[in-house]
């Protein structure tokens, strides 16, 4: 919570347009706590301008170790090619679980 503010200033930083008052916050064409499209295409417009890449359309299947995580592996859920990249930093971005059904949600495995 010591970061909370300075972390949603620099999300207005990176694009995301933030509705501010009455002790709340969300994203615009999104909703507390911070998921949809008000979030989403601002960070990626945001990292791909500062030069990340990004592997869209791939389900990742394992991570590629070498003492320390340094790649992974998977395939394009569109055509089916098997992908291998290494990297030195992995990002594991999942999100969207809540969709899969009551029963992920009720595990509390969210």
């Amino acid at each position: 919570m010591d970061e909370a503010a300075s972390r949603l200033l620099e999300l207005q930083e990176f694009g995301v347009k933030l509705s501010v008052g009455d002790g709340s916050c969300h994203a615009v064409n999104g909703s507390f706590p911070m998921q949809g499209t008000g979030l989403v295409h601002p960070l990626v417009r945001y990292a791909r301008n500062i030069g990340v890449k990004t592997l869209e359309n791939t389900m990742i299947t394992d991570l590629l170790s070498e003492g320390n995580i340094n790649g992974a592996v998977g395939f394009n859920v569109l055509n089916g090619k098997h992908v291998a990249v290494k990297a030195k930093a992995v990002v594991l971005a999942s999100g969207g679980a809540r969709m899969l059904g009551s029963a992920l949600v009720a595990s509390n495995n969210v």
